[in-house]
């Protein structure tokens, strides 16, 4: 399976994902692997299905250590009171960075791979992370969220 990244002027970047039951579409094996292939290409840390077009809430993730999340239907259920502002890059918008006000730690849900419910405790670049690939997930894109760095 092949994916690409879309361009800004699509609107499936700016609409709301769906959600959708993970144990029901054949192709997500494929389709998560494709995406952890194309985000590695580009030196991703993270990546949304909106960004390659897919209007399912999903989005794939991977630590600096080399860890892997897939986060289906993800909800965040806490967030810490400590923010701070970072800048942001994304793989949509490789020539840009933002500034992006978020929590330092974030308490989440989401279904994994095989459908399994986990729920997770984030913390600094990864909750960052994490927050940057929901508003995806939600139409929102960086520029919507941040200052030009």
């Amino acid at each position: 399976m092949t994916i690409e990244l879309i361009p800004d002027s699509d609107d499936r970047l700016h609409s709301k994902a769906l959600r959708f039951n993970p144990r029901e579409w054949d192709e997500m094996d494929a389709t998560i692997a494709a995406m952890f292939e194309l985000m590695n290409t580009h030196d991703g840390m993270g990546l949304a299905a909106p960004q390659v077009g897919i209007q399912k809430r999903l989005f794939i993730m991977q630590s600096g250590f080399g860890k892997k999340y897939v986060c289906i239907n993800p909800k965040v259920l806490r967030v810490s009171q400590t923010r701070d502002i970072k800048s942001e890059g994304c793989l949509s918008y490789p020539e840009q960075k933002v500034f992006v006000e978020r929590p330092t730690d974030i308490r989440v849900s989401y279904q994994d791979a095989k459908g399994n419910s986990v729920t997770k405790k984030f913390t600094g670049q990864m909750a960052r992370c994490f927050m940057h690939e929901l508003d995806h997930l939600e139409g929102i894109v960086m520029s919507d969220v941040g200052t030009v760095a």
